[in-house]
């Protein structure tokens, strides 16, 4: 809602304080993009590809590192629980010849 609102908020702006451009973006579960664009100028086309195109890169990086540090994060848990079970199961094994 507050996304909503302050896009709302911009796209009433008089000409002179509007922004040159205003691209609302959204992406499903599925990963389809729904863009929605709701003001660009004719002369901020290209540079408003190229800020969207440097957004992309940035977002992309961010959900790269984002998804490899759960997965290395997933692989040291898988790591520590079989290095416990490797120290332990001797150790119990020993333990029950003793008694």
């Amino acid at each position: 809602m507050a996304v909503r609102e302050h896009l709302l908020e911009t796209a009433s702006r008089p000409p002179e304080e509007a922004p040159a451009a205003l691209v609302g973006m959204s992406v499903m579960p599925s990963g389809a993009i729904n863009c929605i664009t709701l003001q660009v100028e004719p002369e901020h086309v290209l540079p408003v590809l190229e800020a969207m195109r440097g957004l992309m890169g940035k977002l992309e990086s961010y959900l790269t590192s984002a998804v490899a540090s759960r997965y290395l994060l997933v692989f040291g848990v898988a790591l520590a629980i079989e290095a416990f079970d490797i120290v332990t199961v001797p150790a119990m094994a020993a333990l029950a010849l003793v008694r």
